[in-house]
C-alpha cells in the first residue's frame, strides 16, 4: 500500500494540506487531487516451491500522473515559519500568517500560517491558511491605490496641494486624523503616499463618486477571488451599500 509521506511536516501544513484514503482532503492535495491521484495497477503470479514463476507477470506498479512543482523555496519557507512561529508564541497572540512573493513574477516563495498542522499525524487537528481563508482590513496599503485611481480618473493632477491642516478633517460628524496627532500641512499626492496622510487620503477618496470608488478597488483587484491556484481563498468584500457617505468613502479609501 502506497502513502504519502510529507518531509517537511508543519512547515508548509496548511499549503500542501493532505490526502487520505478519498484523495486530497486540504490545501494543494484537494485542488490537484485529480493530477496527484495516481492509477496503480497491479500485477500478481505464482510462484513454485523452488521459487520459480509459474504463471502471471512480475508484480508492477503503474503509477501515471502530472508532475507538480510548487514555487515555494524550502528553505525562505523554513524560516519564515520560524520566525512566525516565534513571533506568535512570543506575542501571545492566537495565529498569524505571513508571506514572501517574487515582486517581479507573483511567484509565491514562501507562504506560513501558525498555527500549523502536521499532514503526517492521523491524529492531525486541521489548522486553516489564515492567510488565505480570512478577512482582514487593508488599512494603509489601499492608499496607493486610492491616489493612483484619482489620478487616472483626473479627480486630481500629480502637482495637486491638498491641505491636511490642522491634522484631521471631520466627515459625517466623525473626525478623522493623522496617527499620532501629526500634522502634514499642504502637501501633494506622492506626498500623501510618503507621509501615510489619513487626512490626505480622506480628502482625494470623498472626490470619488460612489461607484468610480467601488470600480477603482475592483479594477486593482479587491473583492475578487485571487488568481491563485489554492482552494478555499476567499475574495473579500467592499462595502455595497446603496449610498456612500463621506466616512464611508474616506474609510474604503
Amino acid at each position: 500500500m502506497f502513502r504519502r509521506y510529507y518531509p517537511y511536516g508543519s512547515i508548509a501544513g496548511t499549503v500542501v494540506g493532505f490526502a487520505g484514503a478519498d484523495g486530497g482532503l486540504d490545501g494543494v492535495e484537494e485542488l490537484f487531487n485529480s493530477s496527484l491521484d495516481a492509477e496503480i495497477k497491479e500485477d500478481f503470479f505464482i510462484r513454485s516451491a523452488k521459487g520459480q514463476k509459474t504463471f502471471g507477470n512480475l508484480e508492477s506498479f503503474n503509477l501515471e500522473k502530472e508532475k507538480l512543482t510548487l514555487t515555494l523555496d524550502i528553505t525562505l519557507q523554513y524560516k519564515l515559519f520560524e520566525e512566525l512561529k516565534k513571533a506568535i508564541v512570543d506575542s501571545k497572540a492566537a495565529g498569524g500568517f505571513a508571506l514572501i512573493m517574487d515582486s517581479k513574477n507573483g511567484d509565491i516563495l514562501a507562504m506560513a500560517s501558525y498555527p500549523s498542522f502536521n499532514p503526517n499525524n492521523s491524529s492531525r487537528v486541521l489548522k486553516r491558511n489564515r492567510l488565505m481563508e480570512d478577512f482582514y482590513e487593508p488599512g494603509s496599503l489601499i492608499k496607493p491605490f486610492t491616489i493612483a485611481g484619482a489620478l487616472e480618473m483626473k479627480l486630481i493632477e500629480k502637482d495637486t496641494v491638498i491641505d491636511t491642516n490642522p491634522g484631521y478633517v471631520t466627515l459625517s460628524n466623525i473626525r478623522r486624523s493623522e496617527a499620532g496627532g501629526k500634522n502634514f500641512g499642504e502637501i501633494m499626492p506622492d506626498e500623501i503616499i510618503y507621509h501615510s496622510s489619513q487626512v490626505g487620503t480622506a480628502k482625494v477618496a470623498i472626490k470619488f463618486s460612489d461607484d468610480q470608488l467601488k470600480n477603482n478597488l475592483r479594477r486593482f483587484g479587491f473583492g475578487e477571488f485571487l488568481e491563485m491556484d489554492l482552494s478555499l481563498s476567499n475574495p473579500g468584500t467592499i462595502l455595497d451599500a446603496p449610498k456612500l457617505y463621506e466616512i464611508d468613502k474616506a474609510s474604503m479609501g
